[in-house]
């Protein structure tokens, strides 16, 4: 707890400057940060919650502006071919406020349920890992010097219990943080590069796996040809 309460009083030393130049919103990081410095002890789980919803709200705003003028459409097929199961059990993401953004009044005969229960981490082999590279990245990213990327990754074990907790893995974030001295840091220009690449991953993973598209040359065909590319 101490750490995050230092933290919160001088949050330019965890890469607050650095995460601005990426086009992160440093209010939103500042606010979280300093939330969780006088949070209970049950941070993890307060942490896993609004993990689920900004993932979920991410997949949502993403799908809504992937389609260009074709929404209604696009909504109408997504709410029929969307496995809400699989989308609570491997994606971890909160399938009835997909269903409610998609499934107006549901009227389209869907399968939409509740989830039986609770699912907290990514199932999803490629998008826990493509999440956890995106946040070895920002984390990374945040370092001002070769020095201090040193000292992070020394202190890392503090860190990589918690992490896996909320569905990061560590051994990940570590093969990006703990690279010889002599390696440069990466610039902003590198960085969002990599965060465009793996942003666009774990949406395209996330997509085929939601929609049960893997193998069905039907949906893939719908996907390819109704997807505008420009706008995402």
């Amino acid at each position: 707890m101490a750490p995050l309460q230092m933290g919160c009083k001088d949050i330019t030393s965890l890469g607050h400057g650095n995460w601005i130049s990426v086009g992160l919103d440093s209010d939103v990081i500042e606010d979280v940060f300093c939330t969780a410095a006088s949070a209970p002890s049950n941070a993890s789980a307060t942490a896993l919650a609004e993990i689920k919803l900004s993932v979920t709200d991410i997949f949502i705003t993403q799908l809504l502006n992937a389609f260009g003028d074709n929404n209604e459409a696009s909504a109408q097929w997504l709410c029929k071919n969307f496995n809400y199961t699989t989308m609570n059990d491997e994606l971890a993401l909160d399938s009835g406020r997909v269903g409610r953004a998609f499934c107006l009044d549901r009227p389209y005969g869907t399968d939409w349920v509740n989830p039986t229960h609770e699912v907290d981490i990514v199932a999803d082999p490629r998008i826990y890992d493509l999440a956890s590279y995106l946040a070895a990245i920002l984390y990374t990213f945040s370092a001002s010097s070769p020095t201090e990327r040193w000292v992070m990754c020394e202190q890392y074990h503090y860190m990589a219990q918690a992490q896996l907790k909320l569905g990061i893995n560590s051994n990940i974030v570590r093969e990006e943080l703990c690279v010889d001295h002599d390696i440069p840091l990466m610039t902003a220009h590198l960085v969002q590069t990599k965060m465009a690449g793996s942003s666009t991953n774990i949406f395209e993973q996330q997509l085929i796996v939601a929609t049960d598209a893997a193998g069905d040359e039907k949906k893939m065909t719908w996907l390819c040809e109704n997807i505008e590319h420009r706008d995402l």
